[in-house]
């Protein structure tokens, strides 16, 4: 049962009853300026049909009505504190085009065909609008259970109580630091190598209302509109995963668990708005220096990943790192995402050999003994795309290895045939998923698997965690976790390693990309896991402050006294 708010508006009052959604969609009002929208709100739309939980019943316009355009000097004087902003928008949007774009204008008209449209001339306050009267009638006509505003300025009154569900929006930030916008500007400004974004339902207060999602991206510190790009990419996601959510608890429980995630209005961040002009300039140096030094990094230098280990086995927390020695592949290869299978006192250590010329990765194969003498690597598996990250183990008297093979759109299943040069491909876990670092983990009495997943093309591989079980781990028939994605933080969502238990507690490697890919590692303590729930918890960090020729540090992996690390290097190319 969900029950509509009774809300007075100055011209009349609206009237609702008890609505009952059993046996039905969602029945959804999107709040829009048009018909031509941005391609991220396109793609959400059809995320949600997709969804199949809501149905789109209602589209809410404003109605075209004749306003003269202000003359050039007029918009000159009005915009005359911000004109080197918009003079950097444009540069960025001449020279910085990311694909696919986010902000490419598309027709929504056939997905929305056949659907009502009601055209309505909100009353206009300086930063507000104000949907009131008739308009609020006719669109009450049309029993709406949620509203998502695409549209619009910032919305007021009597819309906000209309539907039972309230009106949905996305806040494109970390509304407990960043109110107001644009996203990704003060976050360069203050060195926040994260932004954050929001899908919340309205209340009166600037993005202040109840928290539905939240995501965190990377920040991208050479360009304003490339990671404006990747979050909007990537926040679409939090509408139809809402939807099915409210869907499947119930009005209720869902609402009941948002408020328990919405921050207290004593913890929002400040308000922002545009930069001024002597900020803008500020913003374009800081752009341009670093741009600056990456790429006369990228000319001096070349990027290598490199195999580091210790034999001095111990406790996570107490690794003494500057002791480890370093395993450096040739200038033209790299050498990454080390996985350890010990037997017969000899550790064989898989791992990741990319080769420059091929564009490519293979897995190869090392061994190191308990003296810390190490073989060369070898080729053991090879396929016509990228292979990378090959986690090993062992189950029902077998070996097996999961590698991610991202550009197959698969996860496969190799089983060792010949210990430890010859495998063979055994069956596809799963298809036509782009997946990262897939790692498996047998916990009572069920098999689970962790991997990064991108959804949306133009979303990062770096910030979702997904979840998904299974009786066995040849099965093919595994089940997402009610709460996927059970991590949507770049900070500590993509598997670093395998899972592993000291003292009765299982800790997560994860890796830090919030600076730059693999930049550093977190262990993340596994404090609950069932089929229905997950949670976990920051207990460790791994940076690379060790030594100053190391830039990043990305995967962990242990056995016995054996522990492997990858680490990135800037080899300079010349000398």
């Amino acid at each position: 049962m969900i029950k509509r708010r009774k809300k007075k508006d100055s011209a009349w009052v609206i009237k609702v009853t008890a609505m009952e959604r059993k046996g039905r969609k969602i029945r959804l009002g999107l709040l829009v300026d048009s018909l031509e929208v941005q391609a991220w709100v396109l793609r959400c739309i059809e995320r949600v049909v997709e969804a199949g939980v809501a149905e789109i019943s209602l589209v809410v316009l404003p109605r075209d009505v004749a306003t003269p355009l202000p003359g050039l000097a007029s918009r000159l004087v009005r915009n005359r504190r911000h004109l080197a902003w918009h003079g950097l928008r444009r540069i960025e949007n001449r020279l910085a085009k990311p694909s696919p774009d986010a902000f490419e204008i598309r027709s929504a008209e056939k997905i929305l065909a056949g659907v009502p449209r009601v055209a309505v001339c909100p009353r206009r306050e300086k930063f507000s609008d104000y949907i009131e009267g008739s308009d609020l009638g006719r669109i009450a006509e049309h029993d709406i259970d949620v509203f998502v505003r695409f549209g619009f300025r910032i919305l007021r009154g009597g819309i906000l109580g209309l539907a039972p569900g309230g009106v949905w929006s996305f806040h494109h930030g970390d509304n407990t630091q960043y109110r107001g916008g644009p996203p990704g500007v003060w976050e360069i400004f203050e060195q926040n190598p994260v932004t954050g974004a929001v899908l919340q339902q309205l209340g009166d207060g600037l993005d202040a209302g109840v928290v539905l999602d939240r995501t965190f991206c990377a920040t991208d510190f050479t360009s304003v509109r490339r990671g404006q790009n990747g979050l909007f990419w990537s926040a679409l996601s939090m509408l139809p995963r809402a939807l099915v959510r409210l869907d499947k608890l119930g009005p209720d429980e869902f609402f009941t668990r948002a408020r328990q995630q919405t921050p207290k209005p004593d913890t929002l961040g400040k308000i922002y708005r545009e930069p001024g002009n002597f900020q803008t300039l500020k913003l374009g140096a800081s752009l341009l220096g670093r741009i600056a030094r990456r790429k006369t990094v990228n000319l001096l230098t070349r990027q290598q990943w490199a195999i580091m280990f210790s034999l001095g086995g111990g406790d996570f927390r107490k690794l003494d790192l500057p002791s480890f020695k370093m395993l450096l592949p040739p200038k033209d290869k790299f050498w990454a995402d080390p996985h350890i299978i010990q037997r017969d006192g000899v550790y064989h250590l898989f791992i990741e050999e990319f080769d420059r010329r091929g564009g490519r990765g293979h897995i190869a194969w090392l061994t190191i003994d308990e003296a810390g003498h190490c073989s060369a690597p070898q080729p053991i598996i090879r396929q016509p795309y990228h292979m990378s990250y090959p986690f090993v183990f062992a189950h029902a008297g077998e070996l097996y290895m999961v590698p991610e093979t991202f550009e197959n759109r698969t996860i496969e299943l190799y089983r060792c045939t010949e210990f430890p040069r010859k495998w063979e491909l055994h069956r596809t876990l799963m298809r036509d998923v782009v997946a990262f670092d897939p790692t498996l983990l047998n916990h009572s009495g069920r098999w689970w698997l962790f991997a990064n997943i991108v959804e949306t093309p133009g979303a990062s591989y770096n910030d979702e965690l997904f979840l998904f079980s299974a009786d066995e781990p040849t099965s093919c028939d595994w089940q997402p976790h009610e709460r996927n994605p059970i991590v949507s933080d770049v900070r500590r969502a993509r598997p670093a390693g395998r899972i592993f238990s000291q003292a009765g507690k299982l800790y997560r490697p994860a890796q830090d990309c919030s600076g730059e890919y693999g930049q550093a590692l977190t262990i993340q303590e596994i404090q609950t896991l069932t089929e229905t729930q997950y949670a976990e918890r920051e207990v460790a960090e791994i940076k690379p402050t060790w030594s100053p020729k190391i830039k990043c540090v990305h995967t962990l992996s242990q056995a016995g006294n054996l522990t492997a690390i990858d680490i990135r290097l800037d080899r300079r190319k010349v000398l």
